[in-house]
């Protein structure tokens, strides 16, 4: 794989750490669980489609460095970065009682689909 696409690829995954984390912040301060579970199927969608998926692909090392403005310290390693929003999605997930639905999406099986199938076409062309 060339360098200057995995480059690219690793600022998209800067990016998308960088737009993921301040929904996760803004969930947090939501109150109707209703509405925070159904946010956060979302985002758990947008994690593995943005993240999961990009991180699997390039196989980077989780101790390396990322640029990530919204996060405390801008500058954190993949770890960090990666528990301060896939991990922040799964705790949520826990406490709210859905965790059975959030690894469904992060392992892509038929609740991945299923959900896949009920986001409209223009918010699926927002997160890719």
């Amino acid at each position: 794989m060339g360098f200057f696409k995995k480059t690219a690829e690793y600022n998209k995954l800067a990016q998308s750490f960088n737009g993921l984390y301040p929904m996760i912040q803004e969930l947090n301060a939501k109150t109707s669980d209703e509405e925070i579970k159904e946010d956060l199927l979302l985002l758990a969608y947008i994690g593995r489609i943005n993240i999961i998926d990009r991180m699997e692909t390039y196989n980077w090392n989780y101790n390396g460095s990322i640029v990530v403005p919204s996060m405390p310290g801008r500058k954190t390693t993949l770890i960090n970065a990666f528990n301060l929003t896939i991990g922040m999605i799964t705790h949520m997930a826990d406490e709210l009682g859905i965790e059975n639905q959030n690894p469904g999406i992060f392992d892509q099986d038929d609740f991945f689909y299923d959900l896949e199938k009920n986001i409209p076409s223009y918010i699926k062309n927002l997160i890719n």
